[in-house]
């Protein structure tokens, strides 16, 4: 879904399983260029994914990083469909 509103965004995921059941994903989200706008419009629109297609149980962590450097944080706790968004710097 990302690559329908940003096309130059590179999403890879690593997902954590205990007893056969997902209880973590880590995802970094790597592009090579956006402005500030188009981080903090990318980093809602993730968030707003998180919460409405993944189960409470899954701690979510979501780096997003231009051109290697890490510019927002989204982590969504166990227990809750509510992402904490940090943009970082600017």
């Amino acid at each position: 879904e990302i690559n329908n509103y940003f096309k130059q965004v590179y999403p890879v995921g690593i997902g954590f399983y205990v007893e056969n059941k997902l209880s973590k994903i880590d995802i970094n989200v790597n592009a090579y260029y956006l402005n500030n706008i188009e981080i903090i419009s990318l980093t809602d629109l993730i968030a707003n994914y998180i919460a409405k297609n993944f189960d409470t149980s899954i701690y979510m962590k979501v780096n997003i990083n231009i051109n290697k450097e890490i510019k927002a944080v989204i982590l969504k706790p166990n227990g809750s469909n509510n992402a904490n968004l940090n943009i970082l710097g600017g």
